[in-house]
């Protein structure tokens, strides 16, 4: 469906920026079960921006929902963390709420009442959101991703000549015995919308 990034925003563990919070770490580890992040495609490059992010490997990653804008995940919490069948981690619980497609035309893009998307709607979602010029947010399961690390991540982001985003790919490749090659470390510039990824070399 696109490109899933994750902007770095003081969420992630604090030894290991590529990582989903563990859940004994006090500051962060009460969303140790997701993980923020938002999808761009053709036409649609806009993203929550921080310093530096990573993508998303697809075929090593799970998305839980999405919303047409800033979802308030934080808030959503799930007791115990982690997917269940009644509490889906900065999505829904109890008697979900969900998006209804055939609703959503009627409102601005996806947002959808702020209601979030299943992910079996996600074709849907994503033709109302090239309506929007805001970011999107999509909710990854970070239990899923952290298991299944390194793989999870496809390439990590920074800025053109950031030494500290060539030194937190440095250290990530080091970790896992990798090469640039198989992750490499990338720009990314919103603005050129046909290419926007450059790999750094």
């Amino acid at each position: 469906m696109g490109v899933v990034i994750h902007a770095f925003d003081g969420q992630e563990d604090p030894d290991r920026k590529w990582a989903v919070c563990p859940p004994a770490n006090g500051q962060c580890g009460f969303i140790s079960d997701r993980m923020s992040a938002s999808v761009i495609f053709k036409g649609k490059t806009a993203a929550f921006s921080g310093g530096g992010g990573i993508i998303l490997n697809p075929e090593a990653s799970r998305l839980l929902c999405a919303y047409g804008g800033d979802g308030g995940t934080r808030g959503k919490l799930c007791h115990p963390p982690g997917v269940s069948g009644s509490c889906i981690p900065g999505c829904a619980s109890g008697s979900p709420q969900w998006c209804n497609p055939d609703d959503a035309v009627y409102d601005n893009g996806a947002w959808c009442g702020g209601r979030p998307w299943r992910p079996t709607d996600f074709g849907k979602f994503i033709e109302l959101d090239k309506l929007s010029s805001t970011y999107n947010e999509v909710v990854a399961d970070g239990f899923y991703w952290n298991k299944h690390l390194p793989h999870s991540v496809e390439a990590i982001i920074g800025s053109p000549g950031d030494p500290a985003a060539r030194a937190l790919h440095a250290e990530f490749l080091q970790t896992y015995g990798l090469t640039s090659e198989q992750v490499p470390l990338v720009t990314f510039n919103k603005e050129i919308s046909e290419a926007p990824f450059i790999e750094e070399t």
